[in-house]
């Protein structure tokens, strides 16, 4: 088994990787039950597998089939809040399926997670756990501060792997150059490949406390550290309803 990166403990936020993400007022008016988590961590060695992570996601994969249908992830808190939560900014999520719900039908399927290098795994295995919407980007590919708000009119990317992704009318985070990401489906601009050192983890949440927010990027997070090294930077949660931001430095 190849040996893992080291962890590294948590520093101060560097210059070049600095980020700001905030709410836009579309969507502080029609979802005040959205919760926002993301971090930052630098220095990663991504790597285009790993045998024990693979092995630990397959685990994860079978114990979730195992433990669900398709009915029981209907039924799940967390799946029904997001699917809430797409439903008060006008996005019907049986015609544009969250991400976190769309890995674990396919799990559920017996089809397994998509195998795509050290970061995404892990990305992917936190979202299947958590039953929550994750993006995961390449800093680097990121221009200016970002905004949560919701697509304009006739707004679109590249997917990864796929045709022009619409983002019209959905959540969707942009940045100086544009939209990137939704919880939905996330651009190729700032895909994390194997060249990748800095990344940015969004979690979409909803209609939970900042407390249990937190301990979803921390264990995102150490998964990260465990599978690619690299340094914690920096955390956040943010939630238009209580019009709060805290932050873990």
């Amino acid at each position: 088994m190849p040996e893992r990166p080291p962890f590294v403990e948590q520093r101060p936020l560097c210059y070049h990787v600095a980020v700001h993400i905030a709410i836009g007022p579309d969507v502080t008016a029609r979802a005040p039950q959205l919760c926002l988590g993301w971090l930052v961590m630098r220095g990663l060695a991504v790597r285009a597998h790993d045998d024990g992570l693979w092995a630990a996601v397959e685990r994860a994969g079978a114990d979730f089939a195992a433990r669900y249908g398709i009915n029981q992830l209907a039924s799940d808190p967390h799946a029904q809040a997001v699917r809430r939560l797409f439903k008060s900014v006008g996005v019907d999520p049986a015609r544009y399926r969250p991400s976190s719900e769309a890995l674990a039908r396919r799990v559920v399927q017996g089809k397994g997670l998509y195998a795509v290098n050290t970061a995404v795994d892990v990305n992917n295995w936190c979202s299947l756990e958590e039953r929550l919407p994750f993006g995961i980007y390449d800093a680097a590919r990121i221009d200016g501060p970002v905004l949560l708000r919701l697509g304009r009119e006739s707004e679109a990317y590249d997917g990864i792997g796929k045709a022009l992704i619409s983002v019209e009318g959905k959540l969707t985070l942009a940045d100086d150059r544009g939209a990137f990401g939704s919880p939905v489906a996330d651009s190729a601009r700032t895909l994390v490949g194997v060249q990748t050192r800095d990344i940015i983890l969004v979690v979409f949440g909803a209609g939970m406390p900042a407390s249990d927010m937190h301990l979803v990027l921390q264990r995102a997070a150490d998964r990260l550290a465990q599978f690619n090294g690299g340094t914690l930077a920096h955390t956040q949660v943010l939630e238009p309803a209580a019009r709060t931001e805290l932050a873990h430095d």
